[in-house]
């Protein structure tokens, strides 16, 4: 268990600042720090009409008496990172909170067989306003689901769970160097 714990919190950590771009602002504490992430849309049909989003947002961590350990995110302001503005700026978003939730198997699931101890549940929770005109405020839900914002917006992030979960699982398998390509008949 400590293994997968271990390897999930690691990959965690680097998956939570390739949202888009990232930047590391300071650290808030010995189990914190303020990040500035940057998010562009995935291309859809009408992704074009939606400027980029920004957040600066505190991330903090900790493992309880349970094992479970857990990676939580809100919007913060900061004046390391001003809200810019311009035609291409993107817009300031704010995350009303996210979190990895990383969890160990119990001892009853272990003993029944039903897992090993070298698995681990990984889960994230999303919830923010995207600002702007996409924004629940302006009461443009319906415009916000036209415009595929879910597909451009949510998708990349909940994609990132998939992403930790291949970053982990890889080492399960025989690595080829990048760039090797098979010649001739199989």
């Amino acid at each position: 268990m400590e293994s997968c714990l271990a390897d999930y919190c690691d990959v965690a950590f680097q998956q939570s600042s390739t949202l888009g771009n990232a930047r590391h602002v300071e650290a808030s504490g010995p189990c914190s720090d303020v990040l500035h992430l940057e998010m562009y849309p995935i291309p859809t049909n009408t992704a074009f009409q939606m400027a980029p989003r920004d957040f600066v947002v505190e991330r903090t961590w900790r493992q309880d008496e349970e094992g479970v350990f857990r990676v939580v995110f809100h919007s913060v302001v900061n004046n390391k990172v001003p809200v810019q503005t311009g035609y291409k700026a993107p817009v300031r978003a704010e995350m009303l909170g996210a979190s990895y939730t990383i969890t160990p198997v119990n001892e009853a699931g272990a003993a029944a067989g039903h897992a090993s101890e070298n698995e681990c549940l990984l889960t994230m929770v999303v919830r923010l306003d995207p600002k702007g005109w996409l924004s629940g405020n302006f009461g443009s839900e319906a415009l916000a689901s036209h415009v595929q914002y879910t597909h451009a917006f949510l998708n990349p992030i909940l994609l990132s769970v998939i992403g930790i979960r291949d970053e982990v699982e890889r080492e399960k398998f025989v690595q080829q160097e990048e760039g090797q390509v098979h010649e001739g008949p199989l």
